[in-house]
């Protein structure tokens, strides 16, 4: 496993450091990707927590007070649809949400405007048109997955009930969260969507079912 580990964290930080539309391991099957899938559980278990210690020092060192987290408040008041919604729906929603688009293919509903643009613009023909935007699209990728790790971790600054007293220090708080979006990015590229959902949910299903258990 330690092998595994290290492989994927090298696979894992040498994309993030170089974001690419590429799909090449897709075509391995369930059974070759799940140990790829635990090792990136484990590294984005591991890394959260690290992050998330450093931020709550940082949190006493100047007196923040983000008062109580929304999670908390739901699991209180219904444990098992907190677990449902958790575990099941929200990764779905959210991978649909900020991941969906991040290959050129389920792109293309989006990218339609710009393609027919510069056909009419060029009087070129829909493959020519097709093929500069997808040029282009590679070029600014790293940018277009950045955008998506960064709101989809921005998001979760409403989960404090005071974040709108601290909007300035979001992004802190929420790095742990931006972290796990550029894992789970990764995954979306290289494995497909239905593994980002997966991934996320397991996630969630480690941080929520203790709680959810011993509530």
């Amino acid at each position: 496993m330690t092998i595994q580990l290290q492989a994927t964290l090298k696979s894992l930080l040498s994309f993030l450091k170089s974001p690419a539309d590429s799909s090449k391991l897709r075509q391995l099957t369930f059974k070759e990707k799940f140990p790829t899938i635990i090792a990136l559980l484990i590294i984005g278990l591991i890394a959260s927590f690290a992050v998330l210690f450093l931020v709550s020092f940082i949190e006493e060192f100047v007196s923040i007070d983000l008062g109580n987290h929304a999670v908390e408040e739901i699991l209180k008041e219904n444990p098992v649809l907190s677990a449902i919604f958790g575990i099941i729906i929200a990764p779905i929603l959210e991978e649909l949400l900020f991941r969906s688009w991040l290959t050129f293919r389920r792109a293309y509903f989006f990218l339609w405007i710009p393609i027919t643009f510069y056909k009419w613009l060029n009087k070129s023909s829909e493959f020519i048109a097709f093929k500069k935007v997808k040029t282009q699209w590679n070029k600014i990728y790293p940018f277009i997955f950045y955008f998506s790790a960064l709101i989809f971790g921005l998001v979760h600054a409403s989960n404090f009930e005071n974040y709108m007293d601290y909007l300035w220090f979001a992004p802190l708080i929420t790095l742990p969260q931006i972290i796990l979006g550029g894992t789970f990015g990764y995954v979306r590229v290289k494995f497909g969507l239905v593994y980002s959902m997966l991934l996320h949910g397991l996630h969630n299903l480690v941080l929520l079912g203790p709680v959810i258990l011993f509530t």
